[in-house]
């Protein structure tokens, strides 16, 4: 699992302030990761996250602002078991890690969450090129799994290709958790376990949508790919 917010926090300022004053607002960029790197694969072996995944994200995020004259420091807290902080001319941009188990239990979570905060006025205040962006859908993925029959010869490109060629509106993405050759099957077929993740960016996706952008993947497959649908 992987998440993401933008928020205000808020925090002590400098000493010797009263009132309102000594509170400081900002706004910043966090980024969660617990659980497994990566869906079902039979290509890649799934294993669980670790603190090299969340450092590539935030070394990707400050490649794109065009960053490349900072500070990282090691860090160890009651909030970060380990992890690092980055700083831009004295100032804190970045922390980032490994939270702690007791910051874990007061959310009940048992396994291992990797955590970062991203200043994200500071981030902003930095030269960079202009950046293109698309809004992130308000509306949920869906994932249909589908098991073909398929002749050996054919590749998952070729799936792949003509499921997002039939379906370009709201077919996202496909994935192969799985690959069976063998004689339950013939000898000259190959067996493709897929997933099919669906997203709307404007609705909703109802079960009837679903299930005929489904019904028409399946008949595309066999029509093209001579493909036997296993249930």
């Amino acid at each position: 699992m992987k998440l993401f917010e933008f928020g205000k926090t808020y925090k002590m300022a400098s000493a010797g302030l009263n009132g309102l004053n000594k509170y400081q607002e900002g706004k910043y960029l966090a980024l969660f990761m617990t659980g497994n790197n990566q869906e079902d694969s039979w290509m890649d072996q799934t294993r669980e996250l670790e603190f090299h995944d969340l450092s590539l994200v935030i070394h990707k995020i400050l490649v794109k602002f065009n960053l490349s004259s900072y500070n990282s420091m090691v860090i160890q807290n009651n909030i970060f078991e380990y992890g690092l902080s980055v700083t831009i001319s004295d100032k804190s941009l970045a922390r980032f890690g490994k939270l702690t188990p007791k910051v874990c239990a007061q959310a009940d979570i048992k396994p291992s969450v990797f955590y970062a905060e991203i200043d994200w006025e500071l981030l902003l205040k930095q030269p960079k090129d202009n950046i293109v962006f698309s809004e992130v859908s308000r509306y949920p993925e869906v994932r249909r799994d589908l098991s073909l029959v398929l002749d050996k010869h054919v590749t998952f490109s070729e799936i792949e290709k003509l499921a997002l060629s039939t379906e370009r509106q709201i077919l996202r993405r496909i994935n192969v958790f799985d690959v069976y050759e063998g004689e339950k099957i013939g000898k000259d077929k190959k067996s493709y376990a897929l997933s099919f993740i669906l997203q709307d960016k404007n609705k909703t996706l109802t079960d009837k949508i679903i299930d005929n952008c489904m019904s028409r993947l399946m008949q595309t497959f066999q029509q093209n790919l001579g493909a036997f649908i296993r249930t």
